[in-house]
């Protein structure tokens, strides 16, 4: 297979490249060749170099590229932050610092510079699939799990993706937001069993915990404790709330993960970080949410909770995880979460005003069939020129949800902004 092929998924990447003296600057990819790909300088490049965490973690380059950020490098562009302020860090900077700055090669759309790369691709990243849909959870009963994800590549044109590139070796069962929808044990020994047989493993993916389900609860978490003491198998489950937490305590073939819907950041898609100046500022704080607190992250690590799941946010993601633990990231795309409610929008399409609110009522799980959009120009009034741009809400159930813009061809969103990810979990459709 030649690069073209390999390499035709990625659209714009950020990376760092060293020159024949030993030094590093930055640049990004855009367009590929047969043999080379081409290097084109960031946006304002001719003035300095900005600080970026995009880094290539899933290409084996030559020498001549290298996979470590500058990172004590942090500069802005005179035209950003003023002259003054611009001077005022120069002097801030160290000797190293300086030298690195004389010594940056500028590229401009006018000045392309081809670096020829290795053919070798590291598909290390674990790959999960995402089985919550009524019509998968049917097709089950006929297909095998890797033959119904074939299909969905095949459908969904995803061959020559990093998708398509992936060994599938994981499934994702369970409903993150709607207690309600909770398997039954026999349903979930089947799933169990089903992945087990195409040595597949198994992600149990659990949702609030209300105190009404709670014996619910401990009873799934019983079964799936002796389900893996009697196969020798340790299942992750993720947790949803602390609540559900302290119910796995114990379990000694259950490991913890911290579910996504426990992770704080910020999640409005109304923002456009390319479009207005301010957000282009404000992006990396937009990045940083409760998992990059260090003293949170040693509560996780103490916790004997190691993994985390994350969204695809359109910002980026939780950085500057503090050295020394070994929290892993788990990423989900396309779909990222916006937020949930306790009251199901498509739960009460059914109901009269008197109802409405009441948690007390039958279920016709209208979630199954049905899901709305909501425009978000057309229903908040945000003006345009503070950076708002059009971006719709996808609702399935309790939970909001947006997708990640332009997905097919910028795969490199989901690897590149942290090292500590290591799995992506792939959703065809919305889950509920």
């Amino acid at each position: 297979m030649n690069d073209i092929n390999k390499l035709a998924y990625f659209h714009r990447l950020s990376i760092t490249i060293k020159d024949n003296k030993g030094k590093e600057f930055f640049g990004y990819l855009e367009g590929v060749s047969p043999d080379y790909l081409i290097i084109r300088g960031i946006s304002r490049v001719k003035y300095t170099p900005l600080y970026t965490s995009f880094i290539l973690y899933y290409f084996n380059y030559s020498n001549e590229i290298v996979t470590q950020c500058f990172k004590n490098l942090i500069l802005d562009s005179p035209e950003l932050i003023g002259p003054e302020i611009y001077k005022l860090k120069i002097k801030q900077l160290t000797e190293e610092q300086r030298n690195f700055l004389n010594n940056f090669t500028f590229y401009t759309k006018d000045s392309i510079k081809k670096i020829h790369i290795s053919n070798q691709l590291d598909l290390s990243f674990e790959l999960a699939f995402n089985l919550v849909n009524p019509k998968l959870e049917d097709l089950l009963n006929i297909y095998a799990v890797r033959d119904i994800f074939e299909f969905i590549k095949e459908k969904m044109a995803l061959e020559n993706t990093l998708i398509g590139k992936l060994k599938l070796n994981r499934v994702y069962y369970g409903h993150e937001f709607c207690p309600r929808l909770l398997p039954s044990t026999e349903k979930l020994e089947y799933i169990l069993r089903k992945v087990k047989d195409e040595k597949l493993e198994l992600t149990f993916v659990t949702p609030t915990l209300y105190q009404k389900y709670e014996r619910q609860f401990e009873i799934l978490f019983d079964f799936i404790d002796h389900w893996g003491q009697r196969h020798g198998k340790v299942i992750e489950v993720v947790f949803n709330n602390w609540g559900t937490f302290q119910l796995l305590k114990g379990k000694k073939f259950i490991k913890p993960v911290l579910g996504r819907l426990l992770v704080k950041m910020k999640r409005d898609p109304r923002y456009s970080y390319e479009k207005n100046e301010i957000f282009k500022r404000c992006k990396d704080n937009f990045r940083y949410g409760d998992l990059s607190v260090h003293v949170y992250q040693k509560f996780l690590y103490t916790q004997g909770i190691e993994q985390v799941e994350i969204d695809c946010l359109p910002q980026g993601f939780p950085l500057d995880l503090s050295k020394g633990n070994s929290i892993k990231l788990h990423l989900h795309f396309p779909f990222y979460t916006i937020a949930f409610s306790r009251m199901c929008l498509l739960g009460v399409l059914d109901r009269d005003f008197k109802t409405l609110h009441s948690f007390q009522q039958p279920c016709n799980y209208n979630c199954r069939d049905y899901s709305y959009e909501v425009d978000f120009l057309d229903k908040v009034r945000v003006k345009e020129d503070l950076g708002a741009v059009r971006s719709k809400s996808l609702i399935k159930g309790r939970g909001f949800f947006s997708q990640f813009h332009n997905w097919k061809s910028n795969f490199d969103f989901a690897l590149a902004h942290n090292k500590n990810i290591n799995r992506l979990i792939f959703y065809h459709e919305m889950p509920y």
